[in-house]
């Protein structure tokens, strides 16, 4: 299918723990200027850990939620060693993944300011690709502090930080952290006084 965008592939690649708004305006720009867009779930093998709570086909499911658009190709991305083995050995990895799923080289790639994913890469292999720098949003903005809120239960800040597609979850979000023993203890969560704060 053809859609005549500037750009044939874009590459966007995050944990997404949970999607927040500048995970989306970074998939937004990517769909208005691709074709196609690969979005890479990373440590999609992690879960009920306190940087990586949630399972990455929830965390999927939620970034669909938000963007229910065939051009958008979500697949989880399974680090190599551990989250924090980022080398250019790291980046070809990452690009082998993403040229599975689309007919034409990755030519383009948004991140967040306060990433250099450019650093993944040998010189050779993004030659060809042009970067997106997306900055913070004005906020919390960061996927700790947006877990913050729903630990402390704030439901209206959290949602403030989110897509509003995904206000939903949100009481599946705080029973998953409220089964982990960093949540547990940090923010004296207990499963019993979870309630849903929309059918409150």
């Amino acid at each position: 299918m053809i859609y005549d965008k500037i750009f044939k592939a874009g590459l966007v690649v995050g944990r997404f723990q949970p999607i927040h708004h500048t995970h989306a305006q970074m998939i937004q720009a990517s769909l208005d200027l691709c074709d196609q867009v690969v979005l890479l779930v990373g440590s999609a093998q992690e879960h009920h850990t306190e940087r990586n709570p949630f399972p990455v086909g929830l965390r999927m499911e939620m970034i669909t939620t938000v963007f229910p658009t065939e051009r958008l190709i979500v697949r989880p991305l399974t680090d190599l060693s551990h989250e924090n083995d980022i080398t250019e050995e790291w980046g070809a990895y990452v690009l082998r993944e993403a040229h599975q799923h689309v007919d034409n080289p990755i030519d383009f790639m948004a991140y967040g300011n306060d990433e250099n994913r450019r650093g993944w890469f040998n010189a050779e292999s993004i030659k060809d690709m042009t970067t997106l720098i997306i900055p913070r949003h004005e906020g919390t903005q960061s996927a700790t502090k947006v877990r913050e809120l729903i630990c402390q239960n704030k439901f209206w800040l959290w949602l403030g930080e989110v897509p509003y597609p995904i206000r939903g979850y949100y009481t599946q979000l705080r029973r998953i952290l409220s089964t982990i023993d960093y949540y547990k203890e940090r923010y004296d969560l207990g499963t019993a006084s979870i309630q849903d704060p929309i059918s409150e």
